[in-house]
């Protein structure tokens, strides 16, 4: 089997031959391809809720269990922030989801099998990731023109992610602005 940097090579490019930035770029790559499912999930207006199938992620815990009957009880957990729905961080394996979540997340991967099947090769194993990000312990403060924010994030989360999502287009205009 090639490796990813002959892979690459021979559609163009000069793959990473050091281990860490090839590992960096998979971890992009499967990012990427998580990023598109949400992105839909967030158009079709279901990214917050469970759909039969889903693969339900155990708040701040990397478990899921697949959601084969959605009843109250799961529901109000997911009102209470204990379980979130979940996307692919494609590789090696079959997503655990089942009908409606994986009818949504086959029809946006479809287009990308051979990424998929790069990131299987290089010895990747299918994950989840929650569709939801909590942002808990959340406060703020405002002095005169400026604004504190103090949050807490689970692991592996992004506060620019968070705060893209607070100010949205603000963020973008003071970009490259001089004070």
């Amino acid at each position: 089997m090639p490796s990813l940097a002959k892979k690459v090579s021979r559609n163009g490019g000069a793959g990473p031959r050091d281990r860490s930035q090839r590992g960096f770029v998979l971890s992009a790559a499967r990012s990427q391809l998580f990023n598109l499912v949400l992105a839909e999930r967030v158009q079709r207006d279901d990214w917050a809720r469970i759909l039969p199938g889903e693969a339900v992620m155990l708040d701040g815990r990397r478990s899921f269990f697949c959601a084969t009957h959605i009843d109250a009880e799961l529901l109000a957990r997911l009102r209470e922030m204990d379980v979130h729905p979940s996307g692919p961080l494609p590789g090696r394996g079959e997503s655990p989801a089942t009908a409606d979540a994986l009818a949504v997340e086959e029809s946006v991967l479809g287009a990308h099998a051979t990424l998929i099947a790069l990131l299987a090769q290089e010895h990747l194993a299918h994950e989840r990731r929650s569709l939801r990000l909590p942002v808990r312990e959340l406060s703020w403060q405002l002095h005169d023109t400026e604004l504190l924010l103090r949050f807490t994030l689970p692991r592996g989360a992004f506060a620019t992610a968070v705060l893209h999502e607070l100010i949205g287009d603000a963020w973008d205009a003071t970009e490259g602005s001089e004070e």
